[in-house]
Order: structure tokens, then sequence, then C-alpha cells
């Protein structure tokens, strides 16, 4: 894989571009774009602009909509379940970090679920904006199945990863934004398209053997950070993202589009 520089502003106005050829309201195409290039600002690579194709396709065979129809389902003063419409993750959530922080900012504490919705991205990019309102920030999802639990050799489990971040007086902050399995899924795609191998204790082949190769790591399973204590992290965001919300299993949400390393 060759790299390319460009300036922000240039992959931002690509992103734009591509985006508004599939249909994407403007507003949600500049927040995609955003979000997208912040993430490789970041060294989030595997949260990127590589994402487009991943989007777009998508988008193509019909797996969610580019134009996200989102309904409240339940609503308090504090606590909103919405209905994402199955439209792309990024503008979704972005509007359900908004919403909570503004439900934050009149009574204390803010808390929006969402269900029926794409792919989010890089989750520090919603924690960044509560902590821009002077808020403590957390979020979690959970994905297609690709992981084990501890021990075993099944896809039960998504990637699941959480973020949580904190204001700091001097306007700096800190964040913590973290998939549950031992290497995120599309860093483990970077590694192929570079021609790199990956690390022992990331994932197991079909046969359930160590894999080093990336592409049999994606035809196997890969496996939860720290042993059983990973294990119980990503079990409690599977039980916090689906079951508290009524949405969907990991092994029963679709892969938006499949990955290729051409």
């Amino acid at each position: 894989m060759e790299y390319v520089k460009v300036l922000a502003k240039e992959a931002q106005d690509f992103c734009v571009e591509c985006f508004l050829k599939f249909g994407v309201p403007k507003e949600d195409v500049e927040n995609i774009a955003d979000h997208l290039v912040l993430a490789n600002l970041r060294g989030v690579d595997s949260h990127g602009i590589i994402r487009i194709p991943y989007y777009t396709e998508g988008i193509r065979k019909g797996l969610v909509k580019p134009k996200s129809d989102i309904r409240v389902v339940e609503e308090s003063s504090s606590i909103t379940l919405l209905d994402g419409g199955n439209g792309l993750g990024i503008p979704v959530a972005t509007k359900a970090t908004d919403l909570a922080i503004d439900k934050a900012k009149s009574t204390g504490v803010g808390i929006v679920g969402v269900r029926n919705l794409g792919h989010v991205g890089m989750l520090a990019y919603y924690i960044k904006k509560a902590i821009g309102h002077g808020f403590i920030g957390f979020a979690c999802v959970n994905a297609p199945a690709v992981m084990a639990p501890w021990g075993g050799r099944e896809r039960i489990f998504g990637t699941n990863p959480m973020s949580i971040g904190f204001p700091m007086d001097d306007g700096r902050s800190i964040i913590l934004d973290m998939a549950t399995s031992v290497m995120a899924h599309f860093k483990i795609k970077v590694a192929a398209l570079k021609g790199e191998k990956i690390s022992e204790g990331v994932a197991l082949d079909r046969q359930g053997r160590p894999a080093t190769d990336p592409k049999e790591a994606f035809e196997g399973v890969l496996l939860p950070f720290g042993g059983y204590k990973g294990y119980g992290l990503v079990l409690a965001i599977e039980v916090l993202t689906s079951a508290l919300l009524g949405a969907l299993q990991s092994k029963y949400i679709r892969v938006t589009c499949p990955l290729r390393f051409k």
C-alpha cells in the first residue's frame, strides 16, 4: 500500500464529494467528513477516510440509508431512547450526542441510547463534544460478531468499543477510546494493506490456531484483550447496548459490507 499525503481540507472535500453523490444530505456529509478526517489527524487511520468505501458500499447495497429518519421511542427529562431508522451511523450518533448534551445542560445528566443505525466510527469524536461543554462523557457500542468469548473460538461478540472522557480545568482533557478486542477490527485491515503481520494472541484462524496473518484473522475470530477480564467488559457492553436498549445482539447485526484487501 502506498501513502499519499494530502491537506486535511482536501481530504474533507473529497469525503464531501463522495457522500453527496450517494444522496447523503449536505449537513450529514459535512459531519461525516469532519469525523473521518479528525480520526486520521489523531492517528487513528483505521477509522479515517479508509472507511469511505465501507460506508458507500453499504448505501449502494441498501444495507444503510443515506438519509436518517430518527424517531423517539421513549423519553424523559434526562433519558431518551432513539431509533436511528437504519441511517448512517455517524450523523445519527452525532445528533444523539447533541441531545444528551442538551439534556445534561437542563438536568445535570443526559443519557441517550440509539438502536438501528450504521457504524458510528471513532467514539472519541462524541466524547470530545461532551468534554467541549464541560461534561464527563461515556459511550459504548456493540458491532457485528467477529470476536470469541474468553476460552472460545466462535464469533459471538463484536469488538464492542467504549470511550470515556474527562474535561480538565486547563483546557486539556483525558480521553480513553478502545476496542475490547486485542486489536480493533479495521486496524487488522490496515495491517493487511501494509503487508504486515499481527502479533500472536490477537486472533485465531478458522481451525482455532493462533493467527499472525491478518487475512486469516478475518476468516477466523478475534480475541478479547486481557483474557477473562476483557471478556467480562465485552459482555457488560453487549448487555448495555443490546438487552438494555432492545437492540440486536452482536451475532445478529448485519455486516455493512464485506472487507476486501485489494
